[in-house]
């Protein structure tokens, strides 16, 4: 067998190396360039290279001062937080001998349940006297005739004949539909 000629065994074509770190250091490398000039541009480091123009003076900020209000209420410090706390003195100590035991368990005094009083749950209504209140009285409302309301008013006024619109053709045939 024949070697094959050169022709016909082809490499594939190579792709580009996705992972290639050129491209991601060249844009790196002129950002930091642009920063590094940007910053020295702004420090004024240049000299008279780049005229940057006049800087903004700082003006007073409006308002009273602290020295003014100093120059006019008096120039003393004043604490503003307040007197400072007294101390109070220590107590003297107490001899704990001298001091009564305390009673720690006291019985309570025995109560007698009849003496409670008992709510009574369903209280009993109170008699209600019949002769304080007055009778019902009975009134009749008088018979009163029943009237219509649109008895008296004229009757609503015919339509006026409406003459054709100007689009509508007497005896065109009816549109065709499709």
């Amino acid at each position: 067998m024949a070697a094959q000629p050169a022709q016909k065994r082809r490499r594939p074509a190579r792709r580009p190396n996705p992972w290639n770190p050129m491209g991601p250091l060249m844009v790196g490398l002129c950002f930091g360039l642009a920063y590094v000039v940007t910053g020295r541009l702004l420090e004024d480091r240049l000299g008279g290279l780049v005229p940057l123009g006049r800087r903004f003076s700082s003006k007073p900020v409006p308002g009273l001062t602290l020295e003014s209000l100093r120059m006019r209420y008096g120039a003393e410090r004043v604490n503003l937080l307040g007197p400072s706390p007294q101390l109070l003195p220590e107590p003297e100590p107490i001899d704990a001998a001298v001091l009564p035991a305390p009673e720690l368990f006291v019985d309570p005094e025995p109560v007698d349940r009849s003496a409670l009083p008992v709510p009574e749950l369903f209280p009993q209504p109170e008699a209600v006297d019949s002769s304080v209140l007055p009778a019902p009285e009975i009134v009749e409302s008088p018979e009163l005739p029943l009237v219509d309301p649109l008895q008296d008013l004229p009757p609503w006024p015919r339509p006026l004949p409406q003459p054709p619109s100007s689009s509508a053709t007497v005896g065109a045939p009816p549109p065709v539909w499709r």
